[in-house]
């Protein structure tokens, strides 16, 4: 049944694998928001909102080459895309080499803004052929030395298609990293979900809210596109009293200040401060996509009690309110916390993210081949 579905789309499509430029970048937003709606791909990650802001704020900066892709059907419409770029990188500050890798990170390089689920973006009616394609493009007109494929969802299609051998003939593949992100499945009822979380968890998240209120008036406020400039400043003051510098600045601050402002014209922007008697004690900024909520990024004071775990508690109300609101998903995404990794206790699911490295030169292959038998002995 596969087999004949895989042989009758090739019959029925005739596909065109373009490299598009930034110009053709610019100006597909259309043409991308059709498509990710009929792919898999992350409906934050991979939107073009995101990933056009990321490649305005930081590709000049880096040195990068844009190594954008398109597939086109016969009627010239959009099927698939690799939002790809190439940069020339140092190992060992001798050996040069051509890395590529998805828009979105900068493996090994200085730091920009955290993008998970990062994967080509393909019409789900032909995954195959379409990811097939790509894939072979990459490998005979990329010209690169390795291709790093930075956190990818591990049950996702492309990881799955990698994994059968059919993406990387001739080359190395190595798995450099798995992490672990975690979700909240918000489609219950919010006392469910407390009832079900172990003691200490429910009690932080939760039942803290008594001891918050009567220290003061408790306010939580909800930032608005005329206020946006003082929640984000709000933010660092508060994570700079946590962990000594501001969450976001310079290249980092003006890509989430122009992204939130994009989204926020469609509503997708939870930017809350908790205030104790109007002090800011706790700030975070989420955004919203496709009923799925991605926690972004908080900020607290955490010195004003030791019965407090402002940041949980602050989290307890976003999560509430992802529940009144019929959301789906709230995402924690991957990361720890500063003393443990307190999402997992507080997630319903997780998904496991890879991160995967392609060597296609045959001498940088024998170099890491050789280097990871001796890191196992």
């Amino acid at each position: 049944m596969g087999t004949k579905k895989i042989i009758n789309d090739i019959a029925e499509i005739q596909i065109d694998v373009r490299r598009l430029d930034l110009d053709a970048f610019e100006n597909m937003k259309d043409q991308w928001d059709n498509l990710h709606k009929q792919s898999s791909a992350d409906p934050l990650f991979l939107s073009w909102e995101w990933q056009h802001n990321w490649w305005q704020t930081f590709a000049s900066e880096l040195g990068l080459e844009l190594f954008l892709l398109g597939v086109y059907d016969k009627e010239n419409c959009l099927l698939g895309l690799a939002p790809c770029y190439k940069t020339t990188t140092k190992i060992g500050n001798a050996i040069n080499i051509k890395r590529l890798q998805f828009i979105g990170n900068c493996f090994n390089g200085p730091p920009t803004v955290r993008t998970e689920y990062l994967d080509f973006i393909v019409n789900k009616e032909f995954e195959y052929i379409i990811t097939k394609a790509l894939f072979d493009y990459i490998k005979n007109e990329g010209h690169w030395d390795e291709f790093v494929i930075q956190d990818l969802d591990s049950n996702s299609y492309t990881y799955a298609f990698i994994n059968k051998n059919k993406a990387h003939i001739n080359t190395h593949l190595r798995v450099i990293k798995t992490i672990t992100s975690y979700q909240v499945d918000t489609q219950q009822d919010f006392n469910t979900y407390i009832a079900n979380l172990g003691k200490n968890t429910r009690k932080h998240l939760y039942k803290r809210r008594n001891f918050l209120n009567n220290l003061g008036k408790v306010t939580l406020k909800q930032a608005d596109k005329n206020n946006l400039d003082d929640f984000f400043q709000t933010l660092n003051m508060l994570h700079k009293m946590r962990w000594g510098k501001n969450v976001f600045s310079d290249n980092r601050l003006r890509f989430h200040k122009c992204l939130a402002k994009q989204l926020m014209e469609n509503n997708q922007v939870r930017f809350n401060i908790l205030s104790l008697d109007d002090i800011p004690i706790a700030a975070r900024i989420n955004y919203r996509v496709n009923k799925h909520e991605y926690a972004i990024q908080s900020g607290i004071n955490d010195k004003l009690n030791k019965k407090l775990s402002l940041g949980i508690l602050l989290t307890g109300y976003m999560i509430e309110n992802t529940m009144i609101d019929g959301l789906h998903v709230y995402d924690f995404l991957a990361g720890g916390g500063k003393k443990e990794d307190y999402k997992h206790y507080m997630a319903t699911s997780n998904r496991k993210l890879v991160t995967l490295q392609l060597i296609n030169k045959r001498y940088l292959q024998y170099l890491y081949r050789l280097n990871d038998l001796f890191r196992r002995i």
